[in-house]
């Protein structure tokens, strides 16, 4: 055997191994690029969605309190928390909503006697 099959032999086993460190530290650090690309995005979408949650609660506490104006001849209780309890002993809810991002919900007799709800964290979504 030639000294120049033994060298390309040599060669051959070199690269056999694995991943050499440059090339682990390059994907690594590839990774960490795009993971930091997306985690921003992640973060707005999970906000979307807590308002969009939130939004979809205040039209529904809406609707509700117009069926409470056209069922009941009283007004719903003055503080929010008694509102909303009265509506779940009323069986118009199942429960009272909850904001997915934390708020709570206050409801206020708004112009022309239309009712409005806020959250404490959104504010008035959905009009």
């Amino acid at each position: 055997m030639t000294s120049e099959a033994k060298t390309r032999r040599r060669r051959k086993r070199s690269y056999q191994g694995g991943f050499t460190l440059i090339e682990l530290l390059v994907a690594v650090t590839i990774i960490g690029v795009l993971i930091s690309l997306a985690v921003p995005n992640l973060r707005a979408a999970g906000e979307a969605a807590q308002k969009t949650g939130c939004e979809s609660n205040q039209r529904l506490l809406r609707m509700v309190i117009v069926q409470w104006d056209l069922v009941q001849d009283i007004p719903l209780p003055g503080s929010s928390e008694a509102a909303l309890q009265a509506l779940v002993d009323a069986k118009l809810l199942e429960s009272s909503p909850k904001c997915p991002g934390g708020g709570h919900y206050e409801i206020k007799e708004g112009a022309a006697g239309t009712p409005e709800v806020s959250c404490s964290l959104h504010g008035v979504l959905g009009l």
